[in-house]
Parts: structure tokens; C-alpha cells; sequence
């Protein structure tokens, strides 16, 4: 299904004349250095195609053909390679320098020669017999030829006057269709994804872009070779046929999306993820990123910065034109395992139904406090929100991929979501409303599939008839905690019973209540205004009265967060109607 998704994918920006996706046979190839001769093979000059971008030079791109895979032995690509191919220079003292020269040599002669009337193939001929790179050295020395050397640039040949860029546009109609793989590398048989007869790949290329993976690209099909995937005389990717086409397809179209700056690709923690509209450039396939991950600054400080899903955005899930809802959508989580890749997940479905997901999403996380957008927040600010310093590096491993999953799919948040939200809140003593968004919508979530609606569900704001200890406890926690902060009158204090109780409050409550219940009539007595001292013995009496008579003395982890929403909740209602405001009215 991946295979066969990122196939129709390839045929769809092929189809597109606007787009320059490469053609079967081709890829485009930074390439630094051209090599410049007259129609006579004659050295003219090597050009610099590299162009100042910030403080590194970028080489520019052309189109050239699909390069071999060099996992291991010497293999040499057609009209292009590095400067130990092309030119023979020796940058890094290897011992088999010539065979690569010769290598070189023979792959040009083993494929052009049938079209050796061609002036471009001529004069290439010309050239790679009359090079000599040490003699070049000798007598020319210039800051290009020194780059050349030291760094073993791609190169690739341009004949001056020509109208193509490189020899490759100049010879595309003779080389378009040609097997320039090495010999061996295909074998006829049917292919599985488009059920035709045809060349199977004995391997695949490389998917580069993976993050964490081989700079030189991983394999997303692969198999061992002598490692017990022989049987049946079917060794490496003949056990699994695919055509030599799809195979072009796929791997273009996957590095196509994979590729730096594509707005088909996001980083979720350690799961490189792509996605992709089924039959065209759609606003949900141009949008989707963003209701997933930070655009643009990534910061470390919870109160600067904060990517949100801008309503314009929020829109789109609620306005999908009726032509894009039931297109297909697929969405690819990948992360690196050695030299091959692995899959992380995999989504299929409309776009509607997507759409439908991530909007319950954000329905889950609506809480009252915050901003109006702080609903919308991005997946890596919600996830950053549960671990040290907010920063990316620190979320473990796994979190990012199956939250996802449980987002695209509606289902329960993971379990662990849960744990590093409740850990942060206990070691900070700090509950942001991100963090009280995250505990509400995971219990939500949970309660709505694992027991069928019969829990009742936590509220947008405070809920005065929800009866659970966790929550009750949660809010006369926060009731103790404002008695103590009217007490003080606006001192600074040496330390908040939040500060000293909250850990033992939220997890073995018989611990820490009878001691903060005591620590009450202290400080009531030190508040001066008798209204304030009837507001808040009010308060502890409608909070106490659902409350068992005696206090547990361990709470599970799904009780410490309806704790941690309980004291959120009341602390937000102190804003919306203030003790000073009950005081007046009593009197």
C-alpha cells in the first residue's frame, strides 16, 4: 500500500508539466564543478555552479542520470561522478584510484557507444582519453583546480555552445529508456505493486532525508544477502518483485517529499514524517503541517513564541470544499534503523476523516484559561510542554510517533503522555494550561473508549458537581493555597504550600491534608475582614461536603490528574470571580 501510494504520487507530479520531478532514468544531482570543453574534446575550463547562500556555497542542480548504488566495490555512474572517476585525482590517497578512472572510462564506452557519432559523446571520449590530472597539475593551479582536489566534488560535462545545460540535456533522447545499471542488478519477473511483467530490481535506491540515518541514504525494501533470505534461489529484493519503474517511482517520489524544504515533510520528535494528497495539490495537503509542528521559531521559553494553529487554519478543518473531502490522504512516519529505514506509521483515509480527527483534537484540549487560540496549540509545543526546559531534544523516544497516531486515528493518547506531563507538574509544581489541556483531553479520550461514555466527561471550565476525590481534592488544594495568599497580603513568602505540599498532596493526600487543613486555621486567622474568612469557609464547605470521610492515602496516576485539572479549575475561577467580589456581596 506505501509502495503503491508513493507511486500514484510520482505519476501525479509527473503528469503535472509545471512540476520537474525527474524522469524514470534520471535524478537531479547537486553538482559543484562542470567540466567545460570545446566540440573537440578540448579542456576549456572547470566552472564554480556554486552559489553563496548565508556562509555556505550550494552547489546548483542538474538533471543527470539515476546514479549507482555504492554500498560497497567500485561502480561508476554515466556522465557524472566524483573527481576520482571523472578525472582520476587521488584527494584521498586510495589505493584503487585507477581501477575508479578506468571504471569510469569503460562505463562511457559500455553505454555510448552506440551513439558515438554524437558530438557531445565524441568529445567526452576525446577528453577522458587525453586527461592527464597530474600534468594538469603541473601546469595550471588555479583556486578552482585546488578546490577540485581537496574536496572530491561531483562533476559533470558541459560542451561550450551547446544549447542544454550539461551533456545530459543534450543526450536525454538517447539515454531515456536505457538500462544503465550495472550488469545483474535486474531480472525479469512480475511485479507486485503493478502486477506487469517486467525488470525487477535486485536492490533499490537510497531514501535520503530520514533523520538520524546514513548521510548516503538508508533502504526502505532490503534484504540481507546470505542471512536466510535465499530460499527459493530469490536472493536480496527478488523475494519481494518490484519492477524496475515503480522502483524508480517510488524511491523518487519518497525523496521528492523527504527533500530539504519540502513542505510534504515534518519533524516529529525522532519520526521524519511525510504526507501527501492521493490526486492533487489540495488546501488540506498545503496546510497540514501546520497543525502539527512549530513553522518557524523554535524557543525553549514557554511564554515566547508559541506556534498556534491561526483561526484561518482552524478554518479549513471545518470547511473542507466538498471536491477535496472524500480525496485520498496519506500520511508515512519514518526513523532510521542502521542502513535501512524503518516504518513508523502508516495513515490512509480521506481527507474529511483526517479533518474530522484533528479538529476532535482540538476540541480536546479546548480549556478554559489562556488565550483564545491556546486551544490550537502545535503537536511539538504540546509535547515540548511535558518534558525539561521545553526542549525538543528531550522528549522520548516513541512519544511523538504514537501521539500522532492516536491523533490521526482518534484513539487514546499513549499512556506515557500522561506519566511525563503528571512528572513535569511534580517537579515544577507548575500547571500551565497547556499541561491541564493535555491531562483533560487524554482522560477524556481515554474514559470515551475505554468505558463508553458512562464516566462523566472533564469540563471546558469548573465543574461544581463533579464528585471525584482527585478533582475535589485538587480544588480544595487551591482553596487552601488562596487562604494562605489572602493571609499574606500580598508579602512575598518564603515558600507557597504549593511549593512544599503539591507532590504529596497529589499522590498520598492523608499525608499532606490533615497537616494543610491545620495550616488553614492559621491563616484565616490572620485575615482581617470577616467577609473574606465567611467566602472562604464557604468555599472549603461546598468543596469538602462531596468528599469522603476519610482522605485516601494513595491516588492512582489518572486520579493525580484529574488533581492537577481540579486545582487548575478552581485557580482559573478565582479570576473569574474574585474573593473581594464575594466579600462585598456577604456584606
Amino acid at each position: 500500500m506505501i509502495i503503491q501510494a508513493l507511486y500514484e504520487y510520482y505519476q501525479r507530479k509527473a503528469s503535472d508539466p509545471n512540476n520537474k520531478i525527474a524522469p524514470e532514468g534520471f535524478e537531479w544531482k547537486p553538482i559543484p564543478f562542470l567540466i567545460v570543453l570545446d566540440s573537440q574534446g578540448n579542456l576549456i575550463r572547470f566552472e564554480d555552479t556554486r552559489q553563496q547562500e548565508g556562509k555556505k556555497k550550494v552547489a546548483k542542480p542538474y538533471l543527470v542520470p539515476q546514479g549507482e548504488k555504492k554500498s560497497m566495490g567500485v561502480k561508476a555512474n554515466l556522465l557524472w561522478d566524483s573527481a576520482e572517476y571523472v578525472l582520476g585525482v587521488n584527494p584521498r590517497d586510495r589505493k584503487d584510484i585507477e581501477q575508479r578512472r578506468q571504471a569510469f572510462i569503460e562505463k562511457q564506452h559500455h553505454i555510448l557507444d552506440p551513439f558515438s557519432d554524437r558530438p557531445q559523446v565524441k568529445a567526452i571520449f576525446t577528453f577522458l582519453e587525453n586527461f592527464e590530472a597530474v600534468a594538469y597539475s603541473q601546469n595550471t593551479a588555479d583556486e578552482v583546480w585546488r578546490e577540485i582536489l581537496e574536496t572530491n566534488p561531483n562533476l559533470t560535462f558541459r560542451i561550450q555552445g551547446d544549447s542544454g545545460l550539461t551533456v545530459s540535456d543534450n543526450l536525454r533522447d538517447v539515454l531515456t529508456g536505457l538500462n544503465i545499471a550495472s550488469d545483474g542488478d535486474f531480472r525479469t519477473g512480475r511485479c507486485l505493486v503493478s502486477g506487469k511483467q517486467g525488470l525487477i530490481s535486485r536492490i533499490h535506491p537510497s531514501i535520503k532525508g530520514v533523520y538520524g540515518a546514513q548521510v548516503a541514504g538508508a533502504a526502505l525494501i532490503s534484504f540481507q544477502k546470505n542471512s536466510g533470505y535465499d530460499s527459493y534461489g530469490k536472493e536480496q529484493n527478488y523475494n519481494a518483485p518490484v519492477s524496475k519503474s515503480v522502483t524508480f517511482a517510488y524511491t523518487t517520489a519518497l525523496n521528492l517529499l523527504l527533500a530539504k524544504g519540502s513542505r510534504n515533510r515534518m519533524q516529529i520528535g525522532d519520526a521524519s514524517v511525510v504526507f501527501w494528497a492521493q490526486k492533487r495539490n489540495t488546501i488540506f495537503e498545503q496546510t497540514f503541517k501546520t497543525f502539527f509542528v512549530q513553522t518557524r521559531q523554535e524557543s525553549d521559553d514557554p511564554d515566547k513564541d508559541v506556534s498556534k494553529v491561526s483561526n484561518s487554519l482552524y478554518s479549513i478543518l471545518t470547511g473542507i470544499p466538498p471536491e477535496e473531502c472524500s480525496s485520498g490522504f496519506y500520511i508515512l512516519g519514518l526513523s532510521p534503523n542502521a542502513a535501512r529505514i524503518s516504518v513508523r506509521f502508516w495513515h490512509a483515509g480521506t481527507i474529511q476523516e483526517f479533518a474530522d480527527n484533528i479538529l476532535q483534537h482540538f476540541t480536546d484540549l479546548e480549556l478554559e484559561g489562556g488565550n483564545a487560540e491556546d486551544s490550537k496549540l502545535s503537536l511539538s509545543y504540546l509535547l515540548t510542554s511535558t518534558v525539561l526546559d521545553w526542549k525538543q531534544d528531550s522528549i522520548p523516544p516513541n512519544l511523538a510517533g504514537s501521539t500522532v497516531r492516536a491523533i490521526l486515528d482518534n484513539q487514546p493518547y499513549p499512556a506515557p503522555l500522561l506519566q511525563q506531563c503528571i512528572r513535569r507538574i511534580r517537579a515544577e509544581q507548575k500547571i500551565y494550561h497547556i499541561r491541564a489541556a493535555i491531562l483533560k483531553a487524554y482522560l477524556n479520550r481515554r474514559n470515551r473508549s475505554i468505558h463508553t461514555n458512562k464516566e462523566k466527561e472533564i469540563t471546558v471550565a469548573l465543574d461544581k458537581d463533579n464528585t471525584n476525590v482527585g478533582y475535589r481534592l485538587g480544588r480544595l488544594f487551591a482553596a487552601l493555597e488562596k487562604i494562605q495568599e489572602d493571609a499574606s497580603e500580598g508579602r512575598k513568602l518564603n515558600s507557597t504550600i504549593r511549593e512544599r505540599y503539591y507532590s504529596s498532596a497529589s499522590s498520598s493526600p492523608v499525608t499532606a491534608f490533615p497537616q494543610l487543613l491545620k495550616l488553614k486555621n492559621h491563616h484565616l486567622a490572620k485575615i482581617d475582614k470577616p467577609a473574606y474568612k465567611i467566602a472562604h469557609e464557604k468555599r472549603l464547605a461546598e468543596i469538602m461536603g462531596e468528599l469522603p470521610t476519610s482522605i485516601p492515602a494513595h491516588m492512582n496516576i489518572e486520579d493525580q490528574a484529574r488533581f492537577a485539572i481540579g486545582y487548575y479549575h478552581q485557580r482559573q475561577d478565582f479570576f473569574k470571580k474574585s474573593v473581594d467580589k464575594e466579600g462585598e456581596d456577604n456584606e
